[in-house]
């Protein structure tokens, strides 16, 4: 069985629903102006889009008509429609896997390292054992919802993303496909001396490095999204 399929801004519109369940429960079942807001945020968001509400209103509807949000209603006499996310209900999910799912649904393919970064404001991954024990709960359910890109030309490090499009298996298929050609290349001019200790591919001090360094990154744009989020309650 295979996941249900949804456009790219299905995609977006349904991991900021997850993102501000945990990041603003105060805001949450959230507005159709709260929802493009969330969607069109410069911070967090990979790549940058302008959806207009009406844009929002569709992908929230042809949502909703597959399962995966509802609809309430909330306030006094306005009776102002509000929508939330049932993935949880649908799939029984954790909040860890909430989490990841939510970033890598308003981002694009992803590491280890910035996984467990910029899931820091929903679920705290004390290692990154924990995120990939939880990335393969995901890989290995009867419907898969997320999966594992073969790494890139040139990089050491796998990525990972959700498997509601079908377009990151076809760049996973022509990723495999360079990977091999890089890698044949590689053994046929090289029966080279082994890299030496100073390479700093090799070097497993680089990976906690670049943690690190995701993890700051990830900080920062957690506080630039609050702060937008403080100024645009005062506008």
């Amino acid at each position: 069985m295979d996941p249900i399929e949804l456009s790219a801004v299905e995609i977006r519109v349904l991991g900021c629903l997850i993102e501000k369940e945990w990041t603003t429960p105060d805001y949450y079942p959230m507005t159709l102006n709260g929802t493009t807001n969330a969607c069109n945020q410069k911070s967090n968001r990979e790549p940058v889009v302008s959806y207009s509400e009406e844009t929002v209103l569709d992908a929230l509807d042809s949502l909703r008509e597959k399962g995966l949000t509802r609809k309430i209603f909330s306030g006094g006499t306005g009776r102002v429609p509000k929508h939330r996310h049932v993935l949880d209900e649908v799939y029984a999910i954790t909040p860890a896997e909430a989490a990841l799912l939510s970033v890598m649904m308003v981002r694009e393919p992803q590491t280890l390292g910035e996984l467990r970064s910029r899931t820091q404001r929903m679920f705290s991954f004390e290692s990154l054992a924990d995120v990939e024990a939880t990335l393969e709960q995901l890989i290995q359910r009867d419907v898969p919802l997320a999966q594992r890109l073969p790494r890139r030309p040139g990089r050491k490090e796998i990525r990972f993303t959700h498997c509601w499009a079908a377009a990151p298996m076809e760049e996973a298929l022509w990723e495999g496909d360079a990977s091999e050609e890089s890698a044949e290349s590689h053994t046929s001019i090289s029966a080279a001396p082994p890299s030496s200790p100073t390479d700093p591919t090799q070097d497993p001090r680089m990976e906690i490095l670049e943690a690190q360094v995701a993890d700051l990154t990830a900080k920062l744009e957690a506080l630039t999204a609050e702060f937008a989020e403080f100024r645009r309650q005062f506008e």
